[in-house]
């Protein structure tokens, strides 16, 4: 063998073993670290990957039924729809039950009220053509005739009788 390859093999084993004499405690710690920081990273990930899992498994099912939800609440909805319709419906025929009688009612008053004004009209009217009438055929001799009757019937026995009676 070479004499110069001899020296560098010594010289490297040298090397080796100050390195290794000084660098030993550091290794140790480092490797030490080194190792205890792997089986911590390695526990985290299994609990990570754990957690994963579980979240997977709940995720998957609940997409699995997922279709049945749906239809579910599109059946409530709809059921909750007609429900709804149903109840405006009833309302309204409520309303209009309550405006048809309001309606009738008022109706019913503006024919009483409509109805007494033309009777009062009517009535006022018979007065001023009976007047009218009485005035164009009455004369100074039925004018007469008409106090004296009055007259009579007030001297009569059966007015002085009533009018005892009521003393």
């Amino acid at each position: 063998m070479d004499s110069h390859l001899v020296y560098a093999l010594v010289n490297f084993a040298i090397y080796v073993g100050i390195l290794t004499f000084v660098l030993r405690r550091p290794l140790k710690e480092f490797w030490a670290t080194r190792a205890e920081s792997l089986r911590v990273g390695i526990a985290n990930a299994r609990t990570r990957r754990a957690k994963a899992e579980s979240e997977y498994t709940r995720l998957s099912s609940r997409v699995r039924n997922l279709a049945t939800e749906i239809a579910e609440l599109k059946t409530r909805m709809q059921n909750d729809g007609h429900l709804e319709k149903q109840r405006i419906i009833a309302d309204a025929q409520e309303y209009a039950d309550n405006l048809a009688d309001a309606t009738k009612r008022v109706s019913e008053q503006e024919v009483v009220k409509s109805r007494y004004r033309l009777r009062k009209q009517a009535a006022g009217l018979t007065v001023n053509q009976a007047e009218r009438i009485l005035t164009q055929q009455l004369n100074d001799a039925d004018q007469e005739r008409l106090a004296k009757e009055f007259l009579d019937k007030l001297a009569s026995p059966d007015l002085q009788l009533i009018e005892g009676g009521l003393s």
